[in-house]
């Protein structure tokens, strides 16, 4: 497994300001899980550097069944996160939309 959880847009590269924890204050706790995620997922490649090591001599032995389930949390992790940025994408867009058809009287 390549480490690319930190290559892509996260949840956590913007934190959300406080108007938009106002309209939807789950923002600020799924914006730390998201944070929390990849800091997991780093210190896992450190203790496993053989699940990034694509270049890994053939004669080294696999993943011992610790590393293989390592590499199964990582890769939920990374689907987390990025389920954690379609959710703000989606918040996001919600906002826009109601915006965009509130009619000032």
């Amino acid at each position: 497994m390549k480490p690319t959880i930190g290559q892509q847009e996260r949840l956590s590269d913007r934190p959300p300001r406080p108007p938009e924890i106002a309209r939807s204050p789950e923002l600020a706790i799924l914006t730390a899980l998201d944070a929390v995620l990849l800091v997991a997922d780093y210190a896992l490649l450190a203790e496993h550097p053989e699940l990034w090591d694509q270049d890994r001599p053939f004669w080294r032995p696999p993943p011992d069944s610790v590393a293989r389930t390592a590499d199964a949390i990582i890769s939920l992790a990374r689907r987390l996160s990025d389920v954690l940025t379609r959710y703000r994408r989606a918040i996001e867009k919600h906002d826009e939309d109601t915006r965009s058809t509130d009619v000032p009287f």
